[in-house]
């Protein structure tokens, strides 16, 4: 498989929750489908490189300390995804990191991370 969004036998739909809302933590919440049977599957999605640079603000505070960032929750989500296993509500179908948030900056479209599952 390739490292793009388009290797994901998912198709990425309609993005329902912005990734700029309270407590998304960078993720942007997308409808999909499966490519194979079409079903229906929820995708998160986050660009590493917003979430390298978006403070990460201290619960019940406004105040943020400025060397925390959104990208280490997201990349401990991004991993700990995985390895969990909930019959009946939740799956992980496929995950994909495309990038290195200091490699790259976002501008040619691959600098995102994916999660693709469903809710059930």
């Amino acid at each position: 498989m390739g490292n793009s969004a388009s290797a994901l036998p998912y198709t990425i739909g309609e993005e329902t929750h912005p990734s700029g809302r309270t407590g998304s933590y960078g993720f942007a919440i997308h409808n999909g489908s499966r490519k194979s049977d079409g079903l229906p599957v929820t995708v998160f999605k986050g660009t590493k490189s917003n979430m390298a640079q978006t403070p990460l603000l201290n619960k019940g505070s406004t105040a943020s300390d400025p060397s925390l960032t959104q990208i280490f929750p997201a990349l401990h989500h991004f991993h700990k995804i995985k390895t969990l296993i909930h019959p009946h509500l939740l799956k992980v179908y496929a995950t994909l990191d495309t990038d290195n948030p200091n490699v790259n900056d976002g501008k040619d479209g691959t600098n995102s991370s994916s999660t693709t599952g469903a809710a059930g």
